[in-house]
């Protein structure tokens, strides 16, 4: 616990403005969630940890909501006890991080929960949804899909994600589709980019490839690739 003043001189540096002219403003009682500081934060499919941060000059509860979603939508979550509530002593505040666990999204829908904080008689809330598709920067996902889309002469693309575990990225069919291959076709987690080999595309028809990107906890992501036909010389 710590003590008003020292959240005081805290936000006299310009750490916590918000929380400076809430608690001059409310008698002494103050409740704001700082992560997410939107109220609403996106999981990822291979994703299985993440928190929720505040403060509060009150007692506390928390609760997990799910209103009339159906089984296959309702992110399950994994909580201390000792972290569903707590007291707070007077002229002290608490700065809390709750951190829970969940499983990767292995399905093909969303899933979600929503937290309850309840302090002094009010309530604030905070909505994680877990979405079944890795965190991928390129391609962009429009229209449900990941795509690339490449000319016929293109010889190089690439993929950038970030990665929750370590991964796997291979092309779905490859005894197929041997014009496209992977250049790192596995590696650890965070920050990741893979180049594509191509070959050029002399037929008179587009084709397409599907890359699989599967976290060691087996979410998967599939990324289509399209190379336009050659153009036809006049």
């Amino acid at each position: 616990m710590k003590k008003k003043g020292n959240l005081i001189a805290l936000c006299t540096l310009g750490l916590c403005m918000t929380l400076t002219s809430c608690f001059e403003n409310t008698g002494d009682h103050y409740t704001e969630i700082l992560y997410p500081s939107t109220g609403r934060k996106t999981l990822y499919a291979d994703q299985t940890e993440d928190s929720l941060n505040f403060v509060t000059f009150d007692d506390w509860k928390l609760d997990t909501l799910y209103s009339n979603m159906p089984n296959n939508q309702k992110l399950m979550l994994t909580l201390n006890p000792a972290d569903l509530s707590g007291t707070v002593e007077a002229n002290h505040y608490v700065r809390k991080s709750i951190s829970f666990q969940f499983t990767p999204n292995t399905t093909d829908t969303i899933r979600a929960v929503a937290f309850k904080l309840s302090a002094y008689n009010t309530d604030f809330g905070a909505v994680y949804e877990q979405v079944h598709f890795h965190d991928i920067d390129r391609p962009a996902r429009r229209n449900y899909e990941f795509l690339l889309t490449d000319t016929a002469e293109a010889e190089v693309d690439s993929i950038a994600f970030k990665a929750h575990t370590d991964w796997t990225l291979k092309v779905k069919d490859e005894e197929q589709n041997r014009w496209i291959s992977v250049a790192t076709p596995s590696g650890k987690k965070g920050s990741n980019t893979v180049r594509l080999y191509l070959e050029k595309n002399t037929g008179n028809a587009s084709r397409s490839a599907t890359l699989l990107l599967t976290s060691s906890n087996n979410a998967t992501t599939e990324i289509k690739l399209i190379q336009e036909k050659a153009v036809a010389k006049p």
